[in-house]
């Protein structure tokens, strides 16, 4: 590019610049403008020129601020530009006025240098035009001070989102609530609820709504708090609503100090009503009587006002007295009469008591009219103030009072017990009336407070006698006539100087003494035994379901029938006759079926409930009524009323759900009948076999006991006693396997799950039958086919219990030589979630066919000449079944004579990749730490007391003894601690058993009472029957006949517990 294109390239970007720059000043609403040096005007934008209203730029080109004039002191103006040319400094926003088409405006200039070659050449600058700002400043200025010279608070809010904002108050305001104007301005409405009363701000806020309502003007008196003193002012609040020309909406409330005015009324209020108050508690009715026109005219205060409305008198009465003669009964119109004449003649005042009869009222009330006399200057009277007082219920109280004294000397007979009379204010029996033999002996002049001390002890029962003191205890009483409550009645059964059980009522009626103004009672006990007797009788009748019941006279043949209101719950007459026979006849015709009527109509005769009743003393009689479309049974029964034998009292009850209860009992009964047969047969069968299989372990045992009594060969008695051995396993086999079976049954057995290693398992079983078949030369091997499960989760107990029974059958009925082989494996689930199969294949003896039907029954066992010598409880095959069912599983068998037998159990087990180490393959708990442990032995049997003395003795335990539970106990408390190591405890003993003399141990003040280990040790195998012992206090349980290994074992484990 050459030097001239690149010249042409700068002027042509130069001259866009400054286009763009023009077209910048012309749009700007600022007035901008640049002078030279001598302060010459060179240049403007539009919005200045349109400003002054030139129309072009030549009319300010070379002119001075002061050529054009449009200052009235062009000075201040001069001087700073001055300053910018002469030392460069930039003004900003400098006030000046100006005069602007003949009006002066208030405007802000900025002004800086404009420099060229380092030199100032002159200046630019710019205004602004703030006239309307200063002006509405000024405005707010003269209306603050406008404000603040009101002598009455002012503030203003504006509407802000669902609120009012407080944009101005006045120093007067502030001072009415003790605070500054900051305080408060810029703050909502509701924010300043801090300066109200709380009742009085929720108030304020609710008037407040008439402005949102389209309302203009709100007025309220609120409690202002003043934030200095602390202290509540009464300000009068007018609110205003207005709109400004702009459409802004603003409230002004004028705020006035009315606490004096306020305090003045509510002084006055208060005296009012106190005086209104006091009028009403004394219940005077107020006043005046004109004696020149002899004219009455009420007072109007409230109580006055409603006497008049009560009475039917009008305010103003003309024609007094005889006007008022009319609402007095006769024997008062006269003394009325006379007081009236008294007044106007001078008398000073007067009085007297006046029974008025008011409308709608039987009773009068009871009035005292007191007039006093005001006399002129020359002595005349002139008019009088009249009082009337109710004295209705003195003079009520009064004849009440004397109707008390005069009763409780009345002699009448309503089964009075003990009448009493008593000053609760002076605490005195005033008389004490002993009427019956069974009233309470006491002194009647002794104080009322020890009075009821002896009557509180005669109810029967404890909660009777508290209820007695609380209600009857002077305070008590003494309260309750202040509260208007005069009577009470207590009713409780009572136990009698005779030592008869009576039911005594106790009425009590409290009385003001007129010349004493003491509070006094009366009280009234009288027997009304037979009255509670006849309630409780038609209580109890009512709550065994009869419906309705029956008076019959003999003599009359007349009868009188009463059924349950349903809504009041109480008896009512229901029917009455003059012919029960007719009467009754009817009503089985309407209600009977009709094949069944004869026989009902014979047995409610009157001769047929008669001469049933002089047989037996009673009767009933069962019949089926139709009530509407039902068919119910109905049993009525006959007795006697009383002793004379003239009336006889009948029930009727609906017995239609009892009669078919009672038809479903007869079938159940017949067909119980037929399964007793069956059962007995069944026990038959169950006593016999277990009976045979009981006493050929027995008969080994009795019959090698005796063998071993009577040799001397050691060898041959280790033998004897070595069959006895077996034999006492084999019983107790039998006996756990009829506990096994029992609990199956009964649904008593429970599974636990455990996670266990395969092969530790089978390897445990095996062991368990390894000798028995080393003994007979059998070949037993094993095969476990579970892949990577080597342990699955099952009940590993009962899963032993199901493959040793099988296994050891295997063995037992196979013969020397022969081989058993077992197999474990997965296989794919089937249909019942089968997962896992357990195989036991010999070639033994085999089932016949016929047998294998029965293989799973109890005591079922199949009599082979291959068999003879094997000794079995026929109880094992039907345990596994029920087990195996149990556990959701099934169990397979397949057999042939002569040939062997496979069993096959499948089951669905959980296999478990990982698994705590099985119990069995642990070490062997180490005894050693059995050595000179101190055992206490509670054990009432003394052949169970001796075989555990040698069982722990020979492992270098201590033993002490205690034939029962007491004993156990005295002993542990009276040892120093720590001197027992464990105790072990049978259940069953005299004087007191085990699980008592725990729960006593447990409960000792000792250090070592809750942490000696106790043992139960019992024959008792049921789990409930160990939650029990647990539930005690034991910490575990060995059973009998007891295993020695796990006596020690458990003794090793609670004593390492009690150690940690």
């Amino acid at each position: 590019m050459n030097k001239e294109t690149s010249k042409d390239n700068l002027s042509s970007l130069g001259s866009q610049q400054s286009e763009l720059l023009e077209i910048i000043l012309n749009t700007t609403q600022t007035k901008i403008f640049w002078k030279d040096a001598q302060r010459r005007f060179v240049g403007a934008n539009k919005a200045f020129l349109d400003y002054y209203g030139f129309p072009t730029l030549a009319t300010i080109l070379g002119k001075t601020d002061e050529d054009m004039g449009w200052h009235d002191d062009p000075n201040p103006f001069k001087n700073d530009e001055i300053k910018v040319l002469q030392k460069g400094i930039s003004i900003s926003r400098v006030h000046g006025k100006c005069t602007v088409h003949g009006e002066e405006r208030d405007i802000l200039a900025s002004k800086s240098p404009v420099y060229r070659d380092g030199q100032i050449v002159g200046l630019v600058g710019s205004f602004d035009d703030v006239t309307e700002e200063y002006r509405q400043r000024d405005e707010i200025s003269r209306l603050n001070q406008t404000l603040n010279s009101i002598p009455a608070g002012i503030a203003v809010f504006k509407p802000w989102r669902d609120n009012y904002l407080c944009i101005s108050a006045n120093d007067y305001f502030a001072e009415l609530v003790g605070a500054t104007k900051e305080k408060f301005i810029g703050k909502s409405v509701r924010e300043l609820l801090a300066y109200m009363h709380p009742e009085d701000g929720i108030r304020c806020i609710k008037d407040a709504q008439v402005f949102a309502n389209g309302s203009n003007i709100m007025i309220g008196t609120y409690r202002y708090i003043n934030h200095t003193t602390g202290e509540y002012l009464w300000l009068f609040t007018e609110g205003h609503l207005v709109t400004l020309a702009d459409g802004e909406k603003l409230i002004y409330f004028n705020y006035t100090n009315v606490s004096s005015l306020k305090l003045a009324q509510e002084a006055e209020e208060s005296m009012r009503r106190q005086y209104e108050s006091s009028i009403e508690a004394a219940k005077l009715f107020l006043w005046v009587y004109d004696i020149k026109h002899h004219a009455v005219y009420m007072e109007h205060n409230p109580y006055t006002v409603q006497c008049c409305q009560n009475m039917g008198l009008p305010m103003v009465v003309t024609d007094v007295p005889d006007a008022l003669l009319a609402y007095a009964d006769e024997d008062s119109r006269e003394r009325m009469r006379q007081l009236y004449k008294d007044i106007e003649t001078g008398v000073p005042f007067g009085g007297c008591d006046v029974a008025y009869h008011l409308p709608g009222r039987v009773i009068p009330k009871y009035i005292h009219i007191t007039l006093t006399n005001v006399f002129d200057e020359d002595g005349h009277p002139v008019k009088a103030y009249g009082v009337s007082r109710d004295v209705t219920e003195e003079k009520e109280a009064q004849q009440q009072y004397e109707h008390e004294v005069a009763y409780i000397h009345a002699d009448d007979n309503k089964n009075f017990i003990a009448k009493a009379h008593n000053d609760l204010t002076a605490n005195q029996m005033l008389e004490y009336i002993r009427i019956s033999e069974n009233a309470a002996r006491l002194d009647s002049q002794i104080s009322y407070d020890d009075g009821c001390k002896i009557f509180e002890q005669l109810p029967a029962l404890p909660e009777d006698r508290e209820s007695y003191a609380q209600l009857f205890n002077r305070q008590a009483l003494l309260k309750a006539y202040r509260e208007g409550k005069h009577n009470f009645s207590f009713e409780c059964r009572r136990n009698q100087d005779i030592h008869a059980v009576t039911w005594v009522n106790t009425d009590v009626r409290l009385c003001l003494n007129p010349a004493s103004q003491h509070i006094e009672s009366f009280m009234y006990s009288y027997d009304v035994t037979d009255k509670h007797l006849r309630q409780q009788l038609m209580t109890n009748l009512r709550d065994l379901g009869y419906k309705h019941l029956g008076m019959i006279n003999i003599a009359s043949n007349s009868a009188t029938y009463y059924g349950m209101d349903p809504n009041f719950d109480r008896w009512q007459v229901w029917m009455e006759t003059d012919d029960y026979s007719t009467s009754t006849v009817q009503i089985i015709r309407n209600t009977v079926p009709q094949d069944e009527q004869e026989a009902v109509i014979e047995e409610t005769k009157l001769s047929t409930i008669v001469e049933n009743l002089q047989a037996t003393g009673e009767y009933s009689c069962s019949y089926n009524r139709m009530k509407g479309n039902q068919l119910r049974r109905i049993l009525v029964q006959y007795r006697y009323l009383d002793k004379t034998k003239k009336d006889i009292f009948l029930c009727v009850t609906d017995n239609t759900e009892g009669y078919q209860q009672e038809q479903k009992q007869i079938a159940k009964l017949r067909q119980a009948m037929l399964d007793v047969g069956k059962a007995n047969d069944a026990k038959s069968t169950f006593l016999a076999s277990i009976s045979h299989d009981m006493r050929t372990p027995l008969n080994g045992i009795l019959g090698f006991t005796d063998l071993a009594l009577n040799t001397e060969d050691q060898l041959k008695r280790k033998e004897y006693l070595t069959k006895i051995a077996a034999s006492g396993q084999l019983m107790l086999n039998l006996v756990n396997d009829v506990l096994d079976l029992s609990k199956i049954e009964s649904g008593k057995l429970e599974l636990n799950k455990e996670v266990f290693a395969v092969k530790d398992f089978l390897d445990s079983i095996m062991a368990s039958v390894q000798q028995s078949a080393i003994d007979k030369d059998i070949t037993l091997t094993s095969d476990i086919q579970t892949g990577n499960f080597v342990y699955i989760r099952e009940d590993k107990t009962r899963l032993q219990q199901i493959m040793l029974n099988i296994i050891s059958n295997a063995v037992k009925y196979t013969l020397r030589g022969g081989h058993v082989h077992i197999v474990v494996k997965n296989h794919p689930t089937d249909q019942q979630g089968h997962n896992t199969l357990f195989t036991v294949t010999d070639d033994g003896i085999g089932m016949s066919r016929e047998f294998l039907a029965h293989v799973f029954e109890p005591f079922s066992q199949e009599h082979a000449k291959e068999a003879e010598g094997v000794e079995g409880t026929g109880l094992g095959m039907s345990i596994v079944k029920r087990i195996i069912n149990l556990m959701g599983g099934g169990i397979e068998v397949q057999s042939s004579k002569g040939k062997g037998t496979t069993f096959t159990v499948s089951l669905a087990v959980e296999n478990v990749e990982g698994g705590a180490a099985d119990r069995s393959t642990t070490e062997e708990l180490d005894y050693a730490a059995l050595q000179g442990k101190r055992i206490l032995v509670c054990e009432d049997n003394k052949m169970n007391v001796e075989i555990l003395q040698v069982l722990l003795k020979s492992q270098g335990m201590l033993v002490e003894t205690a034939d029962n539970g007491q004993l156990a106990v005295e002993k542990f408390a009276q040892s120093q601690t720590g001197y027992y190591d464990a105790i072990i405890m049978d259940i069953r003993m005299p004087v007191m058993d085990g699980l008592e003399a725990t729960k006593a141990i447990r409960a000792l003040d000792k250090v070592d009472a809750q942490a000696v280990p106790i043992i139960a040790n019992s024959a008792d195998a049921f789990k409930e029957e160990v939650e029990r012992f647990l539930a005690a206090g034991m910490n575990n349980y060995v059973p009998k006949p007891i295993d020695k290994k796990r006596l020690y074992e458990t003794l090793c484990e609670e004593l390492e517990k009690r150690q940690k």
